[in-house]
């Protein structure tokens, strides 16, 4: 819900990790280190900065990396970031 509530307001976390994801006493989930997380100016906006944990990274991402060719990136990197935390 965290990230659907980011995705929903044109923000990016672009760090999604277990360590960034806190689980309270009550049992509940929060969300956060939001220190590289990026605002979007529209919902079709896409970014191209390399940021984040290389082992939760997007294939996307990784590609501007290695072949630093100004591909681009959106809203997607951090649901593959989710899938490796539930992973």
């Amino acid at each position: 819900m965290a990230v659907k509530h980011l995705h929903d307001r044109n923000i990016i976390h672009r760090d999604l990790k277990d360590a960034n994801v806190f689980l309270t006493k009550s049992g509940i989930c929060k969300l956060g280190d939001l220190g590289v997380a990026r605002v979007m100016n529209s919902t079709v906006s896409k970014a191209n900065t390399v940021c984040g944990t290389p082992t939760h990274m997007s294939p996307e991402i990784l590609n501007i990396q290695v072949n630093k060719n100004g591909d681009t990136y959106d809203k997607k990197c951090d649901i593959w970031s989710l899938g490796i935390i539930l992973y």
